[in-house]
């Protein structure tokens, strides 16, 4: 069950986020968001850990948080990647753990199997690769003050950024080592859009080992990267 009280009669939330962005994982975090706004919650601290996953579903997100009446914060608390930065973008105030690391690249889409393309209808589908390329390194440019046209050749050439070049790249704003507040109340969302709320029990949870008890499974590998809606 989604708790919809904040935390010890705070008006704050944490939540992580586990897994790939895509329709499961998008309505469960958009529910979760929906309960805070609607039980009075003013700060929303989002911990992500995302390989990638569908284009509009992670602009519907973005979208979404930038909109909100709420202060919102995000954290790379292991790996963000692909459209997992547009979401991580959404936060008025970003971080991340010393460990961590982003990566930004352009739009792929895979066919359909079996399925046949002329030549026109090729053009066609590189521009809408193109289209949203762009469109995403304008939310990063935006948010970074980058220029965008720097943003859209760092993805298309695909690019790696640890804890501290992206705090030079203005991906981040402060590097942290400690996360959880002491007694706590965790929402995790999970790579098969299950939610589940975690109760503080008196232990600190503060440090990514800890988060780690909780069920926090780190990738070993790169993931899935960004597809337009109806690909994988």
């Amino acid at each position: 069950m989604v708790g919809t009280e904040a935390s010890n009669g705070s008006n704050e939330r944490w939540i992580r986020f586990q897994g790939n962005v895509y329709d499961k994982t998008g309505n469960a975090l958009t529910q979760v968001i929906d309960e805070c706004l609607g039980s009075g919650v003013r700060h929303i601290h989002l911990m992500i850990s995302s390989t990638g996953g569908n284009v509009f579903y992670g602009s519907n997100l973005f979208s979404h948080l930038r909109r909100l009446p709420i202060k919102i914060s995000t954290y790379n608390i292991s790996t963000v990647q692909s459209i997992g930065v547009t979401l991580f973008c959404a936060g008025d105030e970003r971080y991340c753990v010393p460990e961590a690391n982003f990566m930004i690249h352009p739009v792929l889409l895979q066919p359909v199997q079996n399925q046949f393309f002329n030549a026109q209808q090729f053009r066609e589908l590189s521009d809408v690769c193109t289209a949203q390329t762009r469109s995403i390194a304008n939310i990063i440019a935006t948010s970074t003050g980058q220029p965008l046209d720097q943003v859209y050749e760092d993805m298309n050439r695909t690019t790696w950024l640890n804890a501290q070049q992206s705090q030079s790249y203005g991906l981040v704003n402060t590097v942290v080592a400690d996360l959880l507040p002491l007694d706590t109340e965790l929402t995790a969302i999970y790579e098969d859009g299950s939610v589940r709320t975690y109760t503080p029990s008196g232990s600190r949870i503060q440090k990514l080992p800890d988060l780690a008890a909780l069920g926090l499974n780190l990738p070993a590998t790169p993931g899935v990267p960004s597809a337009p809606l109806g690909s994988n």
